[in-house]
């Protein structure tokens, strides 16, 4: 006997799948002299269905209840009772203090489970005309919208393939006896908060300065319109479309949100003081996403839209020499210093191009830099990621005012690995994922630091991540899956509305449905198409710390995802997404109107649905593949919008400001977090002082 409570837990669809498999052992019902009850046809079955419906709304809301037990009660006397099932007994006493659309999913869950039940045990073949002629009655009663005309069916033939690339420069190994945190699950201490003795060498111990690091010696970075290598491997291989990990894991985290309805992260690890946070992705992983297609020699290369992200900080600019730090032994490593006295990098060094994994799937051509290896792991390649801590990731301006904000200890709210793995998970993890399966890697290795010192290191596997963002593996792979060849379908309905020219597409995905603009661009392919926003930008707000800078480094190994990460997280534990509205506020307002609207622009809507075994999933229900027998279908529908122009074109513009402010957000933080972050770096330079002073 199933428990009431267990069973209205479960979602929708696997409720439908066990009243299924309890009908199906049901034998058949005989009369009082002994024949056997011959099973009604479809039509009498849907004619039955339709009045019953119509019965029950035609009743007032006071009278409701008592249908609701007679629905799953008066069926055929060969079905399980309701209290086989789970249906509640107290149904009647409860209903009336129900809203009304509460009222109204109930009927349709229960009307239709009896139903699917009342197929199954006659052992026919369902009527497709009748059923679907059925749910059309439903839904009209529920006053639910209209289902789309026409669904695409996901084409699960195509795969996401290695590509063999051609020679390529071998990829670089963990330096300093680092490797062995590959093998060892958890946070490795630099140093023993206990004993202070170093676990790894003291050299690891103090970042270098963005003022002493020769960036111009440094391979630069090649968008993926640029990369000519990319482009003749796309030419030899049929491609249509070319990407690069930086550019495309945004906006499949889009598409992600869209087909999970917006699944919470697994926390169910950390302690309880991070537990009652938040567990949905941040504000800043949700904002818009945009990517420009730039038509070039019959093949559309995706760069990321730098129209807001418009300077490089010092998080990502470390990112870059702290890769080189962990790759390097300390002679090697000097050579890239300023006013070193080691032989210099040479030109030939210098220009020695970068190493790539690549990936394809329909007409997609995909790559990603490869930045470490180990050839014990089971994928041989990894990423090197660096996380700065949370005072500074919020406060990036005034960085230097959170040095002494240390990691101290395993767990806690302040001042620990959790509090930053716990910010990851729902900050970055999603992004991460998409770009180790691009780049066919095992995981990542995360190296925690405050832009002054390193304080320890881990490494999250590919199952790591899947488990807390996903489920499992095989969840994510088809999450993965799934979402490519969303995104595919999306740029060939843009490509195809504006053929052979340059595009922006800009996506937002909500609870029912994807907003998607595809702008045509101008056809001079270097121009800044952000520039007019940019200048306006630039002259309302204040700058950010100079430095020496060159262009961004692909992921290299966050340098972009760190810039990225800087969204708007929750400054302490009372905070929410609906509470945190003061770090989106800028001390000058941005004018989004400045950018030129003046392109020819198609608003689309993207919808998906799910069936999971074949039974459709309510939007509200989470998609979990529990069993290896579980097969998840997604089917879609990309519809161009019919509205007024300016009506479409103030919704692009709200989607643009929440990018602008993302990216361009200055001061009005949430002050009392700022200052208790500074208290606690004051009082960790205090100890710092203490220490040194206590050695000598």
């Amino acid at each position: 006997m199933l428990v009431r409570s267990r069973f209205a837990s479960i979602p929708h669809y696997q409720q439908i799948a066990l009243l299924r498999q309890r009908s199906i052992h049901q034998t058949p019902a005989a009369t009082s002299t002994g024949e056997t009850i011959q099973p009604r046809t479809d039509e009498d079955r849907a004619e039955s269905f339709t009045k019953n419906v119509d019965s029950a709304e035609s009743q007032p809301d006071q009278q409701r209840s008592s249908f609701y037990t007679s629905a799953t009660t008066t069926t055929e006397t060969n079905k399980p009772s309701t209290n086989e099932i789970g249906a509640e007994s107290d149904t009647s006493a409860k209903s009336t203090q129900r809203p009304q659309h509460q009222r109204r999913r109930s009927l349709a869950e229960r009307l239709w489970a009896k139903l699917e039940g009342e197929l199954e045990d006659t052992g026919e073949t369902k009527s497709d005309a009748v059923i679907l002629t059925t749910k059309s009655k439903l839904n009209k009663k529920l006053k639910r919208p209209s289902t789309p005309t026409k669904w695409e069916k996901i084409d699960y033939r195509l795969k996401y393939e290695r590509v063999e690339a051609p020679e390529q420069p071998e990829v670089a190994t963990l330096a300093h006896g680092l490797d062995r945190v590959l093998f060892n699950p958890g946070v490795h201490y630099l140093k023993d908060p206990r004993t202070r003795e170093f676990n790894f060498t003291p050299f690891l111990e103090y970042t270098t300065q963005p003022a002493n690091f020769d960036y111009d010696m440094l391979t630069p970075y090649k968008t993926s319109s640029k990369d000519t290598n990319l482009l003749d491997m796309a030419q030899a291989n049929n491609m249509r479309y070319i990407g690069s990990t930086s550019s495309v894991s945004s906006i499949l985290s889009q598409f992600y949100f869209l087909i999970s309805h917006f699944k919470p992260v697994n926390t169910s690890i950390f302690s309880e003081t991070l537990k009652s946070m938040p567990n949905k992705f941040t504000r800043g992983t949700r904002t818009p996403a945009s990517v420009n297609v730039r038509w070039k020699d019959g093949v559309y290369a995706i760069d990321a839209d730098k129209t807001y992200d418009i300077e490089e900080t010092v998080l990502s600019v470390m990112g870059k020499s702290m890769e080189k730090m962990l790759t390097l032994e300390p002679a090697e490593y000097e050579r890239y210093l300023k006013d070193t006295e080691a032989s210099p990098i040479t030109e030939v060094e210098r220009s020695q191009p970068e190493t790539y994994a690549y990936g394809k799937i329909g007409q997609f051509l995909l790559r990603s830099q490869l930045d470490c290896q180990d050839p014990r792991l089971p994928r041989k390649t990894f990423d090197l990621k660096t996380r700065a801590t949370v005072p500074i990731r919020l406060d990036i301006s005034n960085y230097k005012d959170y040095l002494g904000y240390s990691l101290r200890r395993s767990h806690g709210l302040y001042e620990s690995f959790e509090r930053e793995y716990f910010d990851m998970l729902r900050s970055a993890f999603l992004k991460y994922s998409f770009q180790v399966r691009i780049g066919h890697m095992d995981g990542i290795l995360v190296a925690y630091h405050n832009t002054w010192k390193l304080f320890g290191f881990q490494y999250i596997s590919r199952e790591e991540m899947d488990a807390r963002l996903f489920g499992n593996s095989r969840m994510g792979s088809e999450s993965f899956h799934n979402v490519l060849l969303l995104f595919h379908a999306v740029l060939d309905k843009a490509t195809k509305r504006y053929p052979n020219k340059s595009v922006r597409i800009t996506v937002s995905s909500g609870a029912s449905h994807m907003d998607i603009f595809v702008e045509q661009l101008p056809d001079d392919d270097d121009k800044d198409y952000g520039a007019d926003a940019k200048n306006e930008i630039n002259s309302n707000t204040s700058s950010s710390p100079s430095t020496t800078t060159t262009t961004t480094q692909e992921e290299t190994s966050t340098q972009t995802a760190e810039k990225e990460d800087q969204e708007v997280e929750e400054h302490h534990i009372e905070d929410d997404d609906d509470k945190g509205s003061e770090f989106f506020e800028t001390k000058n307002r941005i004018d989004i109107d400045s950018e030129v609207y003046k392109n020819p622009m198609t608003h689309y809507t993207l919808a998906t649905r799910s069936f999971i075994n074949d039974i459709f999933v309510e939007k509200g229900d989470p998609i979990v593949l529990g069993k290896k027998t579980d097969v998840w279908k997604l089917q879609y529908n990309i519809n161009e919008v019919r509205m007024k122009e300016q009506e479409s074109r103030n919704i692009f513009r709200a989607m643009r400001l929440q990018q602008a402010v993302l990216h361009r957000r200055q001061g009005q933080t949430n002050q009392s977090f700022i200052n208790l972050m500074k208290d606690i770096s004051n009082r960790g330079l205090e100890y710092e002082n203490m220490e040194k002073s206590g050695n000598k």
